[in-house]
């Protein structure tokens, strides 16, 4: 059996063996235990059918720590790297954030920081600042969206610096400092399309877009977002239309198109689906609760929201979790449960000043 043909976890072991072979030499019994440890995870390990997402890669987890235990930062940041499958193309750690497993990418990202190389650095940097930024913790998001920034100016990643200006301008969105975002966003754009950069273009393209949403400019928003998609679908990346399909589903909401609304958010809700992807999953039960709703038919848009609230409060998304109460305490009160309306309302405020 040649390497193409071996499980993911069993080629990297074949990769990686060479290097824990030259590191045998005057080991200890400790050093060569972590290696026969790596070996077996990654050899071995074989996951119950019904195992939860976490239980499917614990394998290659356990191999990056032991790795890490011996200070082999090189293999274990090899490990963050791998496919897990030919037709998925993120890789493990970037799939660990589509999972909403953040506390374990948190964990994994800061136990190689300063210990590869200055590349790792900032990768591992903009990976927190997303994380934080799905979290809901701007000024830590913002910490390492600017460490970033600062390594990609340094070593002169033009591709990198678009990535930080689009990052940096999405929290001036959160924060309402729409024309800062926007001027971040173009910088970005500018960049991107400077190094005929499709993916990077698309996601200028796509915050601008959100730019536009919170202004109100809703011509401006749609015409972002589908030129997004279109570079989305030429680039035949369905996971990147998640957010975007979702923000289609708001400005047709918000411009008084139920129906088209609810057409984007099914949209985002199968993608999400295929890929497992539980913010993704939240988003889009909460358009399609939010556009039921405004159609009157209560019964839906308490089913969706219910979804949306479960699943925010899963992977700790606490804007979603706001959200999703935020509708239900307006279908009750809708409904002329009072009361309900504001033991739900007491919630979401309780929520906001945590």
């Amino acid at each position: 059996m040649n390497n193409q043909t071996l499980p993911p976890s069993q080629q990297l072991w074949s990769n990686i063996q060479p290097n824990l072979e030259q590191q045998k030499v005057n080991a200890s019994r400790s050093v060569l235990a972590h290696h026969r440890a790596v070996k077996n995870w990654l050899t071995q390990y074989q996951p119950h059918e019904n195992s939860s997402n976490l239980e499917k890669v614990r394998g290659y987890l356990e191999a990056f720590h032991h790795l890490c235990q011996v200070n082999s930062w090189q293999l274990a940041s090899r490990i963050l790297e791998v496919k897990l499958q030919d037709n998925i193309a993120e890789e493990l750690h970037n799939q660990l954030f589509i999972w909403s497993y953040f506390q374990e990418q948190i964990t994994l990202y800061k136990a190689l920081l300063h210990k590869v190389s200055v590349v790792v650095d900032a990768n591992c940097f903009l990976a927190l600042g997303n994380i934080y930024a799905v979290l809901g913790d701007i000024d830590l998001a913002a910490q390492f969206y600017g460490k970033y920034l600062n390594i990609t100016r340094t070593i002169h990643d033009l591709e990198g610096e678009a990535k930080a200006l689009v990052s940096l301008g999405n929290l001036y969105d959160k924060l309402g400092k729409y024309k800062d975002a926007i001027e971040l966003h173009e910088q970005s754009l500018k960049i991107a399309q400077e190094l005929e950069s499709k993916e990077d273009e698309g996601r200028a393209l796509a915050a601008l877009g959100n730019a536009y949403l919170s202004l109100g400019n809703y011509n401006e928003a749609l015409k972002h977002y589908l030129s997004n998609v279109e570079i989305s679908q030429g680039l035949k990346n369905d996971y990147s239309q998640v957010s975007t399909l979702g923000n289609l589903s708001s400005v047709y909401r918000f411009m008084g198109d139920y129906y088209q609304a609810i057409k984007y958010a099914e949209q985002q809700l199968e993608i999400a689906q295929k890929f497992a992807d539980q913010s993704g999953l939240s988003s889009a039960y909460g358009h399609l609760s939010s556009s039921y709703y405004y159609l009157s038919d209560y019964d839906k848009a308490i089913e969706y929201a219910q979804k949306q609230v479960e699943i925010a409060r899963a992977i700790g998304e606490q804007a979603s979790i706001g959200s999703g109460l935020s509708m239900f305490a307006n279908i009750y009160y809708s409904l002329g449960e009072y009361q309900q309306t504001l033991e739900i309302l007491q919630e979401v405020f309780n929520i906001a000043v945590i």
